[in-house]
């Protein structure tokens, strides 16, 4: 309910840090667009993140830290005649994004529900900021939106093979790898594999997190035999 304040407890806010998570707005660009550079190898170009604001179909989510510093007032008087929308302005001021998450819902052959799909495009926390549980609740709230605003049936997302800490979050979340994806990736002058994860009502569409290693093994097996079988070395080349 607009206006009402509901309190907080004293451990409630140990646990969140000081941190909120709320819908990204427009006056939140500019600081998601310099998390994006500083957390992910990836660059996006401008419609990514005019789509992610503006899009039908597109979900974002930014954790805020108070930023005590910035809340120092100069009176009282200019505070409680400021606008509604000036007092929004001042609060963002005061706010830092320390994480942020962005998702869409896919949509195939029309409007059937089942074909409904959530993908999260991308989820990161400031480094100073880990180990406090804010990618977990980032991605619990936009999976959730996924769900019931988007009304998707399961959420999918890329994950680098090599990123142990992302994949283990992910896991505990309910998330089970689909497929690896060789060469899902270009950055930093080099490919790099990724998984393919789900998060499904449907358990039995997915394997778990303890078999990503044998999953990755056979499936490198399979290249390799595969190339030997061709007459290739590991290099590309005849043999």
């Amino acid at each position: 309910m607009r206006g009402a304040v509901s309190p907080v407890s004293t451990r409630q806010k140990a646990l969140d840090h000081g941190v909120r998570i709320v819908p990204m707005r427009v006056e939140h660009m500019e600081a998601v667009r310099k998390l994006h550079e500083d957390l992910f190898p990836v660059r996006y170009r401008d419609k990514f993140y005019h789509d992610i604001l503006h899009a039908p179909l597109h979900y974002s989510l930014v954790a805020l830290l108070r930023n005590e510093e910035r809340c120092t007032h100069s009176g009282g008087s200019s505070a409680a005649n400021a606008t509604r929308e000036n007092a929004i302005q001042a609060s963002i001021a005061r706010d830092m994004v320390v994480g942020l998450a962005t998702a869409r819902v896919q949509i195939k052959d029309g409007s059937c529900a089942k074909l409904r799909k959530g993908y999260i495009m991308t989820l990161g926390t400031r480094s100073d900021h880990r180990r406090k549980g804010i990618a977990k609740r980032l991605l619990k709230a936009i999976n959730e939106i996924l769900e019931e605003v988007g009304r998707s049936t399961e959420t999918l997302l890329h994950c680098t093979t090599t990123n142990t800490s992302a994949l283990r979050l992910y896991a505990n979340q309910g998330f089970r790898i689909m497929a690896l994806l060789h060469d899902h990736y270009h950055f930093h002058g080099q490919s790099h594999d990724a998984y393919e994860l789900c998060y499904s009502r449907n358990e039995s569409t997915c394997c778990g997190l303890h078999e990503i290693l044998s999953s990755m093994s056979r499936m490198c097996c399979a290249r390799f035999c595969c190339d030997r079988k061709n007459g290739r070395t590991a290099e590309g080349k005849r043999t």
